[in-house]
């Protein structure tokens, strides 16, 4: 029986492989054994790609905008809302509803003070980071960091870079609790690369 199952297990990892593939956008590229449900959406924002690490899981009702990075392992719960130039780590934890939120509008006139053009400045997430439930991670103007081994209270929204190994939480949030430093060697988180328009590829109606 423990033979069979060895010779039927690879056969299984690819038959879902197959499934996730033939579900997913083509502008999504995935790793192995990832677990992706059917309800969550995902956006090219001009084609730009998004990729997964081996063994992500998203659970339903999220939304994604590429381009966008995720590592690793790494897990998030249901109605996650994650914007266009966010790189997330290897082992990254985030709870349900979570928003980390890129887009950053300049102050306009005294008759319309949002003014139109929007840019994404970069958000990275290091390794090992852990997201409670309902944070909200604000992009600014000149993006955001979250540390390494940084924890995000629930409900908490970040407005400023978060230094490793730290406890914050509030609105605005605020460091409560230094944290001893996670101790095996973290993966680089790898760069975005935002595909030319000739080198995009056609987004696929569904």
């Amino acid at each position: 029986m423990n033979a069979l199952r060895s010779l039927l297990r690879p056969l299984a990892r690819r038959v879902r492989r197959a499934r996730l593939r033939w579900r997913l956008p083509a502008f999504v590229a995935f790793g192995e054994e990832c677990t992706i449900d059917p309800t969550v959406v995902f956006k090219p924002h001009g084609g730009a790609a998004i990729v997964l690490g081996d063994r992500v899981r998203i659970r339903r009702h999220g939304e994604l905008c590429g381009p966008i990075t995720i590592g690793n392992w790494s897990r998030m719960n249901r109605d996650v809302y994650i914007r266009p130039n966010t790189r997330i780590g290897n082992y990254v934890r985030m709870g349900a509803f979570v928003r980390i939120v890129s887009d950053h509008h300049e102050i306009g006139t005294v008759k319309m003070r949002l003014v139109d053009a929007v840019t994404y400045p970069e958000i990275v997430i290091e390794d090992g980071v852990w997201i409670g439930t309902g944070a909200i991670i604000l992009g600014g103007r000149k993006g955001r960091r979250i540390g390494r081994g940084a924890i995000i209270g629930a409900g908490a929204v970040i407005t400023r870079d978060v230094p490793s190994d730290t406890i914050w939480a509030g609105n605005p949030a605020r460091q409560i609790r230094q944290l001893e430093p996670l101790r095996d060697e973290p993966e680089p988180i790898p760069s975005l690369v935002l595909p030319s328009a000739a080198a995009r590829q056609p987004v696929r109606k569904r």
